[in-house]
């Protein structure tokens, strides 16, 4: 943000942690409600509205149970589940993560609700998807790597003079990764559960399939930029493990 972008921002934050409900609500109902559809040009507001949410949070945990209560994890799903820019869609996960830290079980309650139930069901194949990209990235970037590496050698070129044209940008695969990670904290079996399986739909999303997978790759792909990953992924992998959760131990077997 720019330097009266955060000024004003700031001064938003405070004003409704002030005002409480009676400011907050409306928000929320606006941009959770269709008629709030935007044009490309104004997607920043549904963004900054959903960063406002998230600065309420940090600032004050407490405030998750409210929150959840008036619509913003309704909000959060929504968002991940329909097309929107990355910057968006990593608010709202940003919003996620902050509702459900700590392991909040209403917070956790509510997303299985509207996941089982199908609405905002969305969601979980956009994660899916996305750690599907994430996944494709590093192996891009490996396969560079090696090929860079052997034309160093090959042209007698010091390694710090020529490195991969690929980019590798990590930070939103931790953040998908955080997000299912806190879904299942405390040994929510139902998400746990529901995660490999969604009974009664017909499109299935298995998310412990695709990290048992990102599990091979980066075991294979292991880099200094991919070390963060790799063990963020394996605290996730973990709490869908634990409880224990036997149908997805016996999966992961």
């Amino acid at each position: 943000l720019t330097q009266w972008q955060l000024e004003e921002f700031n001064r938003s934050v405070q004003t409704y942690k002030e005002c409480g409900e009676e400011a907050i609500q409306p928000i929320i109902q606006q941009l959770t409600s269709k008629r709030s559809e935007v044009p490309d040009s104004a997607l920043g507001i549904k963004e900054q509205g959903i960063k406002v949410l998230q600065a309420l949070l940090e600032a004050d945990r407490a405030m998750q149970d409210e929150l959840n209560t008036m619509g913003a994890t309704q909000l959060m799903l929504q968002t991940l589940a329909n097309d929107n820019p990355d910057s968006t869609f990593d608010a709202a996960l940003g919003l996620g993560i902050n509702l459900l830290a700590g392991g909040n079980i209403k917070v956790q309650q509510t997303i299985f609700s509207q996941l089982s139930s199908g609405v905002n069901g969305g969601a979980l194949a956009k994660l899916s998807q996305r750690l599907t990209h994430e996944w494709r990235a590093i192996r891009q970037y490996y396969d560079e790597l090696k090929q860079t590496r052997w034309y160093m050698e090959a042209m007698n070129i010091p390694s710090d003079e020529v490195g991969p044209n690929t980019q590798l940008d990590m930070h939103m695969g931790i953040r998908v990764l955080k997000f299912i990670q806190l879904l299942c904290e405390g040994h929510y079996s139902e998400m746990q559960n529901f995660l490999r399986y969604q009974p009664g739909s017909r499109s299935q999303v298995n998310i412990v399939m695709e990290l048992v997978n990102a599990m091979l790759l980066l075991e294979r792909t292991l880099t200094p930029l991919t070390i963060q990953t790799a063990c963020q992924l394996i605290a996730t992998i973990i709490e869908l493990l634990q409880g224990p959760c036997p149908p997805n131990q016996l999966f992961l077997i």
